[in-house]
C-alpha cells in the first residue's frame, strides 16, 4: 500500500473547502456504516482504514485490519497525522505487513477522538457549477452524470493531462519534424447521424434531449461512463422526434443530429450508449429531465474487430437504469431510434485525427477545438524550455477555453464565429491561423472571466431563462464579430477583479494529473 500523499477533503459532509494533500494513507472511521451494496466495506466507528486508491466521486478503496477491502465514502474518514501514531513494537509484524511498511515505519496505536461535527454522510460538494450539489452514488440518467460529475464533461477531455512521468502528456503529442500535432489513429472512429426517434406519441411537449456516451460494463467495482457526455436537443413532433442536418435559421447548432465518435478502448464491453429523455414541467414552473429509454451498440468484439459498421440502425428503446445489473430492461417495440453510421469524410480527417483518443463531439465544433489543441501543443510542448518546470502557464486560452466548452451554446457560438474567421484566413499558414485563434478567443475568455453575473446555460432551462441567455450570447457574438475591443465591451458592465491564477494554466491541477 502506498503510504505517500493522499488528496483529502479535510472534513465530513459539512466541509465545503478545497481538498488538501495529506501525508500517509491511514484514516479513522468517524461513524458506523454498514455495506449498502456489493463491493462496499462495512466500517465501525474508530476503525483504522488504509486507503489504497482515491477517486473523485468520493468513494475510496480501503482496507481494514482484517485485510478486507471495499469502497468507503471519504466523508466518513478522518486522516491520522503524525500526532496520532507512535513507533511500532517489533513483535507486531503482522500489522506492519498489513499496512505495507518496513520495520522502521509507524503504525496506529490509538485512534483520536473525532471532532464534534455534523454527522457525516455520503454527499459531497461539486465545483462544476459553482453551487453545492448532492452527488448520488450512481446516476439514474446521463443528465444527472453530466450535472454532477466533471469527469464526463467536455472540458475534462479537452484539458491536456500529464502522463505518468509528469514530463509529457497523456493525450497531446507533437510532431517536431513537421511542426504540427501528431495525428492519432484510434480503433473506432465513426460519424453517427441521428435520423429520428419513432412513435414518441406526444412526449416532449416541453422539449426532449438525447445524450450519448461510451459506457463500460466490465469494471469490477460497477458500470461506469468512460467518455464525455454529448447532448443533442431534439425537435419534438407529435409522433416522431427529428434532428437538423445543418444549423437552423437562427444559427443554432444544438439540434444538429450528427456527432463524431472516437474510441481507442480495446475492451469488448465498452459500448456506445444513447439515452432519450423528455423535459417535463414541475409545479414551480421549472423543467426536469426524465429518461424514456436507452439503447446500446457494441463497438468491438472479443478479438477487437469493429462491430459498429457503416449501415443504418433501427433499435428499440429499453426502459432500464444505467446501473441495473440484475434486469436487462424491457424493449419497446414502438419507440425506436433510427440512426446511420459512416466513416468521416476526408475533409474532416485533418481535424479528427488530431482530437483526443476518447471523444464525442459535433462536427460543427471540430475546427475551434482543433486549433485549441494545436495552440496547447505549441505552448506546452514545442515552446517549453524545460519539461521539469511545474510553473503556472500564463495563457488565457489554455486556462479558460476548455471550461467554456462545457456550455454548449458558448461552444456553438465560438464555432460560428471561428468558421467565418477561418475562411478569411485561408491564405495563411496553419501557425499564423493558430495565432489568430488565440487572439480571438483570449478576448472571449477574458469577457467570460470578468462578467460573473451572466445567465447560466442549462439544457433544462425554462423558456424565459433560455431567451435571456440567448440575448446575452448574441450580444457577445455581435460585438466580437464587429471586432469591438474587450475594453469597450466591459465599460458598462459590472466586472469582477482579475487574479493571476484565473488566467493561468496549472500543469499540476487536479484536472491535469493522470
Amino acid at each position: 500500500i502506498d503510504t505517500g500523499q493522499v488528496e483529502f477533503d479535510g472534513g465530513g459532509a459539512s466541509s465545503h473547502g478545497v481538498g488538501r494533500t495529506v501525508t500517509g494513507n491511514l484514516f479513522v472511521a468517524l461513524a458506523d456504516l454498514p455495506a449498502s451494496q456489493e463491493g462496499d466495506l462495512p466500517i465501525n466507528k474508530g476503525d483504522v482504514i488504509a486507503v489504497i486508491e482515491t477517486s473523485s466521486d468520493g468513494w475510496w478503496l480501503g482496507e481494514n485490519k482484517r485485510r478486507e477491502r471495499g469502497l468507503v465514502p471519504r466523508t466518513f474518514l478522518s486522516h491520522l497525522g503524525k500526532d496520532d501514531v507512535m513507533r511500532e513494537p517489533r513483535e507486531e509484524d503482522k500489522t506492519n505487513r498489513l499496512m505495507g511498511r518496513d520495520d522502521t515505519s509507524q503504525v496506529i496505536q490509538r485512534a483520536p477522538a473525532p471532532i464534534e461535527r455534523q454527522q457525516p454522510d455520503t454527499q459531497r460538494t461539486t465545483m462544476r457549477t459553482g453551487r453545492s450539489s448532492v452527488v448520488p452514488r450512481s446516476y439514474g440518467s446521463l443528465g444527472e452524470a453530466f450535472a454532477y460529475d466533471k469527469h464526463v464533461s467536455l472540458s475534462c477531455h479537452l484539458t491536456p493531462r500529464l502522463s505518468e512521468s509528469n514530463l509529457s502528456f497523456h493525450d497531446l503529442f507533437w510532431n517536431h519534424k513537421q511542426d504540427m500535432l501528431r495525428k492519432r489513429h484510434v480503433r473506432v472512429c465513426k460519424l453517427v447521424r441521428l435520423v429520428r426517434i419513432e412513435k414518441m406519441n406526444g412526449l416532449g411537449e416541453s422539449g426532449g434531449l438525447v445524450r450519448i456516451c461510451l459506457f463500460d460494463r466490465s469494471n469490477k467495482t460497477g458500470r461506469q461512463i468512460v467518455s464525455n457526455v454529448h447532448t443533442i436537443r431534439a425537435k419534438c413532433g407529435r409522433s416522431d422526434w427529428t434532428f437538423t442536418e445543418k444549423r437552423d435559421k437562427n444559427g443554432d447548432g444544438l439540434s444538429y443530429g450528427e456527432f463524431v465518435l472516437r474510441s481507442n478502448y480495446r475492451q469488448s464491453r465498452v459500448n456506445m450508449l444513447i439515452q432519450v429523455s423528455t423535459l417535463e414541467k414541475t409545479a414551480a414552473g421549472d423543467l426536469q429531465e426524465k429518461p424514456v429509454g436507452l439503447i446500446e451498440l457494441p463497438l468491438l468484439d472479443d478479438t477487437s474487430n469493429v462491430l459498429l459498421t457503416n449501415k443504418s440502425y433501427a433499435e428499440s428503446l429499453k426502459e432500464v437504469s444505467l446501473f441495473d445489473d440484475l434486469h436487462p430492461g424491457v424493449a419497446s417495440s414502438l419507440r425506436k431510434i433510427v440512426l446511420k453510421v459512416r466513416d468521416p469524410p476526408r475533409d474532416m480527417d485533418h481535424y479528427i485525427d488530431s482530437m483526443p483518443d476518447i471523444l464525442l463531439l459535433s462536427p460543427l465544433h471540430l475546427s475551434p477545438i482543433f486549433y485549441f489543441r494545436r495552440h496547447a501543443g505549441r505552448v506546452l510542448i514545442r515552446d517549453r524550455h524545460s519539461p521539469f518546470s511545474a510553473e503556472l502557464v500564463n495563457d488565457l486560452t489554455l486556462a479558460i477555453f476548455p471550461s467554456l466548452c462545457d456550455d454548449a451554446d458558448t461552444l456553438d457560438m465560438m464555432a460560428r464565429l471561428w468558421v467565418g474567421t477561418e475562411k478569411s484566413l485561408a491564405n495563411m499558414t496553419t501557425e499564423d491561423i493558430t495565432s489568430q485563434f488565440h487572439q480571438l478567443f483570449s478576448s472571449l475568455c477574458l469577457i467570460q472571466l470578468t462578467r460573473p453575473h451572466g445567465t447560466q446555460f442549462s439544457w433544462t432551462a425554462n423558456q424565459a431563462i433560455a431567451e435571456k441567455r440567448s440575448k446575452e450570447m448574441k450580444a457577445i457574438a455581435n460585438a466580437l464579430g464587429a471586432k469591438t475591443t474587450v475594453t469597450n465591451m466591459l465599460l458598462t458592465d459590472k466586472c469582477q477583479p482579475l487574479r493571476p491564477h484565473f488566467f493561468s494554466f496549472d500543469l499540476l491541477g487536479d484536472h491535469a494529473l493522470d
